[in-house]
């Protein structure tokens, strides 16, 4: 079999057959000698390439199309001519890798007052949502400042997100820590891990109902509970992917492929390590990206490592900070292709802990990001600075 297409459109339709049974390469009949048709012998290119025998049929097809007139020798010169072009510019007339957007955020301390909270109404969220929200704390009870300035930054991330998509489904990884849980004695306005689980909910429905799939990583257990069951009963709630290893909702790492390219993206919460100095921030990025490399080159020499290669993305969470570095890759038929090391903005604001110390003068920042799966793998990080953080710790303390 020659894997030609079964028939090609010209002024008129011309089938392409396979005929074992004509003399030569192939023949092109067309009226007024009988019904249009091109036959190509599999025989004859047993070990040749067939494209420069359908070229030349297809010329005398158009000859009988638009009455040419060519002589012989002019069809193999006008064969030849763009047998030597095609390959240079085929790619003109390919059908363009559709893109497939993944969105992923993190860290959103639902239950904690510099924590996401659905303040007000805006977007897809209503006056009932936000009431009954309030009311699951109680009945008197409403958000402060800093809930308000955070959730204002949510409504303006959800819009950026529905703007990129532009109506495509997007897959979506809510990367741990959804609730703030009741370990650290901090500022949670509620420590009931219920409640704060059903603020969540009405926090990341919305989001979730925008995606096509939706996956959701395990965070901190200091946080999520014991084994992260409070982001396991959540995610179930929320309609994640079930993992096919654990058969849990809330799974420890997302390493899948996207896209028509099938580009590997890897995402987890914890990271290998960082600070949050303005002079440290950048290697929660770095020692992602080498760590990386590492474990997957250490992984290789396993004779039972069937991997292939390694993620071009890798996501963390945890560090509060947003940075990323990319280094270009050896893709032979893709110069633009680059791999990337993110460290994902949170929902949370930095604690008293960190607004004592010298890192007041650095900046609030929240944020996600989106990442378009194509025909490269491109990064778009959305992260806003607020205002610095001994500002904030004025704000609760206010």
């Amino acid at each position: 079999m020659l894997n030609l297409p079964q028939k090609v459109k010209l002024r008129c339709r011309w089938p392409i057959v396979e005929d074992a049974d004509i003399g030569g390469y192939g023949e092109c009949n067309g009226p007024p000698n009988g019904a249009r048709c091109i036959r190509i012998n599999p025989d004859a290119h047993a070990k040749d390439d067939p494209r420069s025998t359908l070229l030349h049929e297809l010329i005398h097809a158009c000859e009988f199309d638009y009455k040419l007139n060519l002589t012989e020798h002019q069809v193999r010169q006008l064969e030849k001519g763009l047998a030597a072009a095609m390959p240079q510019i085929a790619h003109l007339w390919a059908e363009p890798i559709q893109s497939t957007p993944i969105v992923i955020a993190g860290d959103f301390h639902c239950g904690s007052g510099r924590g996401l909270f659905p303040a007000y109404e805006g977007g897809p969220y209503t006056q009932a949502m936000v009431d009954a929200a309030c009311d699951t704390v109680g009945g008197s009870w409403r958000p402060g400042h800093t809930a308000q300035v955070i959730w204002g930054e949510w409504l303006k991330f959800l819009a950026w997100i529905e703007q990129r998509a532009a109506g495509r489904k997007f897959d979506l990884v809510l990367n741990g820590d959804l609730m703030d849980g009741n370990k650290h004695d901090g500022d949670q306005f509620e420590k009931d891990p219920a409640i704060q689980s059903r603020i969540a909910h009405t926090a990341l429905e919305p989001l979730c109902q925008m995606a096509g799939r939706v996956y959701i990583t395990r965070g901190t257990e200091a946080h999520s509970g014991s084994r992260s069951h409070t982001e396991e009963m959540l995610a179930q709630r929320l309609g994640a992917l079930q993992c096919p290893e654990t058969k849990r909702f809330a799974r420890t790492f997302v390493d899948e492929r996207f896209g028509e390219k099938q580009w590997r993206v890897n995402v987890a919460h914890h990271p290998v390590g960082g600070g949050t100095m303005p002079h440290t921030r950048a290697n929660a990025a770095q020692k992602l990206d080498m760590m990386g490399l590492v474990a997957h080159g250490e992984r290789s020499f396993d004779p039972n490592h069937k991997e292939g290669p390694p993620p071009v993305l890798y996501v963390r969470s945890h560090s509060h900070v947003a940075v990323s570095v990319s280094k270009p890759i050896n893709y032979p038929d893709n110069p633009e292709a680059e791999r990337h090391s993110v460290a994902c903005p949170p929902w949370q604001l930095k604690g008293d802990w960190v607004n004592s110390k010298a890192f007041q003068l650095d900046n609030a920042v929240v944020g996600g990001l989106i990442v378009e799966a194509g025909e490269t793998l491109w990064v778009r990080k959305w992260a806003r600075t607020l205002i610095t953080n001994s500002e904030v710790a004025q704000w609760l303390m206010g």
